[in-house]
């Protein structure tokens, strides 16, 4: 087995008939993927931050060839597979939006081409012909009203796109109209947010037929901080501490390599009203993982809380966001990883539904990933935060004379009185799940733990800030959340943004890059509202996640954020014109965005986590005040909510000011903010900007082009067309 681990900047091979560690190999640059050739003959190692595949020889453990930029490996690569067929490798290139074909000549490889897609793709697969390749971008493109998220197929003997695959956001102003004629009423009043993100890869089963994607779709529903005499809410309004982002699983039909599809549902049950949402789409089969509620006196049975769809398919219980998924022996159990929760699901792979109603937990800290031996009796998992890798035994699933059969968990659509219908606006029907003849937990077992290096290249301070960064299990960390559905990196993935927005206590708001870390971005929040990063990580973990972390946890997170979330590499420029375009800036711009990390945060060189002098932030107002963002759910919703919750639901809408008297403030109890103005905006950091897929704090456009022209035609810069021209390629390099 070989395993990278990037943060010791390591390949590290493991013999799998003894469970030991018998070496490791350098990789410098971050090494993020592995992978090797079908006849055994070579390793390759992608590393992110030195845009470099290296080419290890398996059996003398040498490396034998390095591929880097000036070869044509894109920049930031993260995810490297090899063909069934073993004669070509592919590359993902995350900051420079390529897939890069490498081609195998006995014992070389060289560049074959680089193929154009969308933005940030991510993990790739390559179905059994050796033919087809398919690649998930992570974040989705377009504003709130059109947004979409995106899988790229390729055609391998061409290095072409012959398909770009849409996973549709079916809130979008377009797909609103059905609903909105359900209702009568005009299509904007039913726009919300629910578009699919996160996109981790497309991950195949065996017979290359099915392909499992895990990603998340961001809710309409407010992002809710309460203080201890909060109002009481209805329960369709408010969800519990902690929930925040569920992981969902969308399906690939890929029977026809040259057509793949989205898999339509196989299970979705109608709600028996006229008025019913269901009407309007074939919706796509999905998994959706959120909170059950067991019915009193009947234990046999339970409802889900806040399904999207209603579907035999979702989870049946909560768990962390997903980001590999892996088969058991004969492709017959689809084995989920949460790298938020360390838990691994276990469902059904031929009719998608859950095969036990908890999960199985591991022992270590957020594992990115797995591999399971030829034979199907054990799996390997590795971490992003421990040091060791995980044996785990799946020898109940590899009995090759008695490989799972096919399971239902059957369900229905009825009133359920016993249980408040949480989440059931339109209807007070919610789906009941009958679980009695499912297995609490699956049969498996952590037998052992390998070490992978014999000490944690990072401190422990910053180690266990991004453990509590990235986790969202409040069974390991009870100070830390309720639920398993949030954590910080369930908006901010990898420190970076999820590409769309959230109805906040301050209103909708567009997720912020974190990258560089916050240390030096003086004031925090669009309006400034926080004064650093220790009070924000009190007020989400207390408020938002519902935990309440020890002075010693606050500090490492803290000190996580402020100072270990790293950059990632800047796309390539025209040097000559970012040249120019920083002189531009620094004449026409720097006055806003200063210091840096080019904010008007006012940063005190006195703070220990480069936060805001207490004199506050500077602002502007640069002609982006809203009314809605169309993030929050329709407008047309008000009206089946009490009139407390409506009456919130419209002040959490667009921008409003913040402080005294602030009803919202005033109703939920959450901890005070400064007083703002509305149309008071601080000038936000410029750190890996261009990275960002909408911009300003209502996520009015999705590309750098469209705000330097609101800015230049807003605050008179008087910027020419190549003036602005240049800026942008100078901010792509910020």
């Amino acid at each position: 087995m070989w395993a990278v681990v990037p943060d010791a900047d390591k390949v590290v091979i493991v013999d799998s008939s003894t469970d030991k560690r018998v070496g490791d190999l350098p990789i410098s640059g971050h090494p993020t993927s592995v992978s090797i050739t079908p006849d055994g003959a070579f390793v390759l190692v992608a590393a992110s931050r030195a845009n470099t595949v290296t080419v290890i020889d398996r059996a003398a453990r040498k490396v034998v060839q390095t591929l880097g930029e000036a070869d044509g490996i894109g920049r930031e690569p993260r995810h490297l597979v090899v063909s069934p067929d073993g004669g070509h490798a592919f590359v993902s290139s995350y900051v420079g939006d390529t897939v890069t074909s490498l081609i195998r000549n006995e014992k070389r490889y060289w560049v074959e081409g680089n193929i154009a897609v969308r933005r940030r793709p991510m993990a790739l697969s390559v179905f059994p012909d050796s033919e087809t390749v398919i690649v998930s971008h992570f974040l989705p493109e377009g504003t709130t009203m059109e947004n979409l998220g995106h899988v790229s197929v390729i055609s391998a003997p061409d290095l072409t796109v012959k398909k770009d695959l849409v996973f549709q956001d079916t809130l979008n102003l377009e797909k609103a109209k059905c609903l909105a004629d359900v209702f009568a009423v005009q299509p904007i009043r039913m726009v919300s947010e629910g578009v699919a993100s996160q996109l981790w890869g497309v991950f195949l089963d065996p017979a290359g037929t099915r392909g499992w994607m895990p990603g998340t779709r961001v809710a309409g529903q407010p992002v809710v901080e309460r203080g201890p005499n909060a109002a009481e809410l209805n329960a369709a309004f408010s969800p519990r501490p902690g929930e925040l982002a569920p992981p969902f699983i969308f399906f690939i039909d890929a029977r026809n390599t040259d057509e793949p599809e989205e898999q339509l549902s196989i299970g979705n049950v109608e709600r028996p009203v006229a008025d019913s949402y269901l009407q309007c789409e074939k919706f796509g089969a999905e998994t959706e993982f959120v909170a059950r509620t067991l019915i009193p006196g009947k234990e046999d049975q339970q409802v889900n809380r806040f399904p999207a769809f209603p579907t035999g398919s979702n989870g049946l219980t909560d768990l962390g966001m997903v980001k590999f998924i892996g088969f058991t022996r004969g492709g017959r159990r689809a084995l989920v990883l949460s790298h938020m929760s360390d838990e691994l699901a276990l469902f059904d792979a031929t009719t998608l539904h859950p095969s036990t109603q908890h999960h199985f937990t591991l022992s270590g800290q957020n594992p990115s990933g797995f591999a399971v031996l030829p034979n199907g009796k054990k799996a390997y998992v590795v971490y992003d935060n421990s040091v060791f890798a995980s044996v785990v035994d799946l020898s109940a699933y590899a009995d090759s004379a008695n490989l799972p059969k096919p399971q239902f968990v059957p369900y229905e659509y009825r009133d359920v009185p016993e249980v408040p219908a949480a989440g059931a606006v339109v209807s007070s029907q919610q789906m009941v799940r009958y679980i009695g003849n499912v297995p609490d937990l699956p049969d498996l077992q952590e037998t052992a733990q390998i070490t992978l290096v014999d000490s944690d290249p990072m401190s422990p301070a910053l180690r266990r800030g991004k453990v509590l960064f990235e986790s969202s299990n409040p069974d390991k960390y009870p100070s830390l959340t309720q639920s398993r559905l949030g954590t910080c990196a369930s908006c901010h993935p990898g420190g970076g943004n999820d590409g769309t927005l959230w109805a906040t206590m301050e209103g909708e708001r567009r997720t912020t890059s974190l990258y560089g870390g916050v240390a030096g971005r003086g004031w925090l929040h669009a309006q400034g509202t926080h004064h650093d990063v220790t009070e924000f990580a009190t007020v989400v973990v207390t408020e938002r996640l519902g935990g309440n972390l020890s002075p010693d946890d606050t500090d490492a997170l803290a000190q996580w954020v402020a100072f270990g979330i790293p950059k990632i590499q800047t796309p390539t420029v025209d040097e000559t014109l970012a040249e120019q375009g920083k002189g531009v800036f620094e004449q026409k711009c720097a006055g806003c965005h200063m210091g840096e990390k080019f904010t008007s945060g006012n940063p005190d060189p006195d703070n220990e986590f480069g936060g805001g002098k207490e004199s506050g932030p500077i602002f502007y107002n640069v002609g982006t005040l809203s009314e809605n963002s169309h993030v929050l759910i329709g407008t047309f919703f008000e009206s089946l909510f009490p009139p407390l919750e409506s009456q919130l639901l419209k002040e959490l809408r667009g921008d409003r000011d913040l402080g005294d008297s602030d009803f919202v403030q005033e109703t939920l109890d959450f901890r005070p903010r400064p007083n703002r103005k509305a149309v008071d905006l601080k000038a936000p950091a410029l750190v890996n900007v261009w990275d960002n897929a909408v911009f300003f704090h209502d996520g009015r456009y999705d590309n750098l082009n469209d705000v330097i022209k609101h800015l230049n035609d807003n605050l008179s810069l008087d910027l020419s067309a190549a003036d602005q021209k240049a800026v942008i390629e100078y901010v792509k390099t910020l």
